[in-house]
């Protein structure tokens, strides 16, 4: 039996999916019965637990070999997957923990990183501390970041950034899924650390050109100061804490410090990674 923590989410939507289409057992945690109808997938089972409760996790675990985990950025989600790192310990036969963390976390030492990198790298030191048996997935940005940005394509034909010419290898979601899928169903990854990343580098400039396809009329890409861009998001609903991370996360597009492609979904899922064209026909009718 698999646990899929973050299963109403993006990322871990698609592993809850994917490992019910490839009829492996799957057991779901939410924080509240109501949650269960927010899953990307079907769940043989669903446990209502809440990583905030270590006192709840052990029935969630009971009986479980993997559990892969996703949870939101912000300023709980160090003592939030901290909590379920050290039930997972404490378990008789800790479960394989398959985390989600993001390219690069572990570039520089956490005092030194932006705030979404420091985070999984000290969730991954507890990991290491405990001795918990462990694979690490580092995926780079995510094309689905893009459809938060769909109504302002559709009425000023505009993506806003602070990256300037910074390229990334945008992944799509359902690649990470399957490379989850793939670990949390083979061995031999005990104690890796997966940098997923989709086929090419792409700046937002060149993003933007794309979607121009989409759209049928020119999209710029509107390159802000981090001050401006950090304010604009903050004046989108963003809370401090998110918008303070994503002006740090462009400034490290800006410095060109993700622009890194490799070949690990390749490897994994046996195909190559999903394009960004193929991603934005599937997603056409959010743009057009």
């Amino acid at each position: 039996m698999k646990l899929v923590v973050g299963g109403t989410g993006t990322i871990g939507g698609e592993v809850l999916r994917q490992l019910s289409e490839a009829d492996v057992p799957v057991r779901a945690l939410v924080r509240s019965e109501a949650r269960a109808d927010q899953l990307g997938g079907r769940a043989d089972e669903v446990v209502v637990a809440d990583l905030a409760d270590p006192a709840t996790l052990p029935d969630a675990l009971a009986g479980v070999d993997g559990v892969f985990v996703a949870t939101p950025g912000g300023p709980d989600q160090l003592r939030l997957e901290s909590n379920l790192v050290e039930a997972v310990a404490a378990s008789d036969q800790p479960a394989h923990l398959v985390k989600l963390a993001a390219l690069g976390f572990d570039a520089v030492p956490p005092e030194q990183g932006i705030r979404f990198g420091a985070t999984h790298s000290r969730v991954v030191q507890r990991i290491q501390e405990l001795g918990v048996p462990h694979t690490v997935l580092a995926p780079s940005g995510f094309m689905t970041n893009f459809l938060g940005s769909a109504g302002t394509v559709r009425e000023n034909q505009a993506i806003y950034g602070s990256a300037g010419d910074g390229a990334v290898s945008w992944i799509d979601p359902a690649d990470v899924g399957a490379v989850a899928v793939h670990v949390l169903t083979t061995g031999g990854h005990d104690g890796a650390s997966y940098s997923l990343t989709g086929p090419e580098l792409l700046t937002f400039a060149q993003v933007a050109r794309r979607l121009s396809t989409v759209v049928g009329q020119e999209v710029q890409y509107v390159d802000l100061s981090p001050e401006a861009f950090e304010q604009a998001l903050r004046s989108a609903g963003v809370d401090d804490w998110t918008a303070t991370g994503l002006a740090e996360l462009h400034q490290v597009y800006r410095a060109h410090r993700a622009e890194v492609v490799t070949e690990e979904v390749h490897k994994a899922a046996g195909r190559p990674p999903t394009s960004f064209e193929a991603w934005l026909e599937r997603h056409r009718s959010a743009f057009a």
